[in-house]
């Protein structure tokens, strides 16, 4: 009877050895994974681009191209006043042509002395008489082609002219200084209010999503990590050619008005500095959304990801659709409340795997 026993618990001694070692190397083959819950989420569809801060209204004046600035009264960031003088310029006015008096006065003094010829050669009193007609009428038609030919010559006279204000406000920009010829660009540019907008060039594969009334979230490196909010209030009608790094691109102006409500924290956003928005052109409601470092392709190109199945990773494909700024949308292959692996770089299909983590909802997973 002790015999029976002693081999029973050798028995006993050997399974349980064998269930904790086959435990241990189990878990050591095991992998730690960070895994996601999948929830139905919105997701944002976006157009993002840069521009420059600036005030929402403003007046541009402009002086007559050719015109010499003389002497410049106002300087940026100055306010002024509806009919403050501005700068003074040199215009030049063109001057009504005179009839050249000359030219009859000389026509005159070099007529002709018939009665001298007359004596000279012989002629009687009938053949000088004709002489005297044949050269008047020879002088009329002379003086009427030198007068057509000859165009009446236009002067030109610099006049100084005073540049006022249209407007009352503040002085954004001045583009000319003294003794400068004034080209096509406007000589100064009145902001007439305080509020903010950002001027935006917008490419013209992007232009058909963007809607006046959308919104956008503004950021920028000079706002010290403040985010500001802004909706769309204008859309250009004309597209324009434009040189970039990367070539000739068409692109359409966009303005993007910052929200009033941004009034406490303007302090940090400046007319002149650069802006990138991010306009919400539509949201899509109740969409299954993995992060990108999740999904995986095989040799075909074929998506998958690894689904976590009583702590085992289950190689899954999927068929993914459109592309957020989180994730890709899966249209095929998932649903929701099934758990993944969110950085499958290290696992292999069927692998056991140990939670790290392990995250409720996907809408901040990229």
């Amino acid at each position: 009877m002790g015999k029976k026993i002693g081999i029973l618990f050798g028995i006993t001694a050997v399974l349980v050895f064998g269930i904790v070692f086959a435990g241990n190397y189990s878990k050591s083959q095991a992998v730690h994974v960070e895994t996601i819950i999948l929830q139905q989420v919105s997701e944002e569809n976006t157009v993002t681009c840069t521009g420059k801060v600036e005030n929402s209204k403003q007046k541009k004046v402009y002086v007559n191209q050719g015109a010499v600035a003389q002497e410049i009264y106002v300087e940026e960031g100055q306010r002024i006043e509806k009919g403050d003088v501005l700068m003074s310029v040199k215009v030049p006015v063109e001057q009504e042509p005179q009839e050249d008096s000359a030219s009859s006065s000389s026509a005159s003094s070099d007529a002709i002395d018939v009665d001298a010829l007359s004596n000279l050669y012989g002629l009687n009193a009938n053949q000088s008489q004709q002489l005297q007609q044949y050269l008047d009428n020879s002088s009329q038609v002379s003086g009427k082609e030198e007068k057509e030919s000859l165009p009446a010559q236009s002067t030109f006279q610099e006049e100084l002219v005073q540049v006022t204000a249209p407007v009352s406000g503040v002085i954004s920009a001045v583009n000319v200084k003294d003794q400068e010829a004034i080209g096509s660009q406007p000589a100064a540019v009145i902001s007439e209010s305080a509020g903010l907008q950002v001027n935006l060039s917008v490419n013209e594969s992007q232009i058909s999503s963007i809607a006046v009334g959308q919104k956008a979230e503004i950021t920028g490196v000079g706002f010290r990590g403040k985010r500001y909010t802004g909706t769309v209030s204008k859309i250009s009608n004309i597209a324009q050619q434009v040189v970039s790094a990367t070539g000739q691109e068409t692109i359409v102006t966009v303005i993007v008005k910052v929200d009033s409500d941004n009034k406490e924290s303007l302090e940090w956003i400046k007319n002149g500095f650069t802006a990138k928005c991010k306009i919400i052109t539509s949201v899509d409601k109740d969409r299954i959304v993995v992060p990108y470092v999740a999904v995986l392709a095989d040799e075909n190109g074929k998506e998958y990801v690894y689904r976590v199945l009583e702590n085992r990773a289950v190689k899954t494909y999927i068929t993914t659709g459109k592309e957020f700024e989180n994730g890709f949308e899966v249209v095929k292959g998932l649903s929701q409340g099934e758990e993944i692996v969110r950085s499958p770089e290290q696992v292999s299909d069927f692998q056991r795997v140990l939670r790290d983590t392990q995250k409720a909802g996907n809408a901040d997973v990229g």
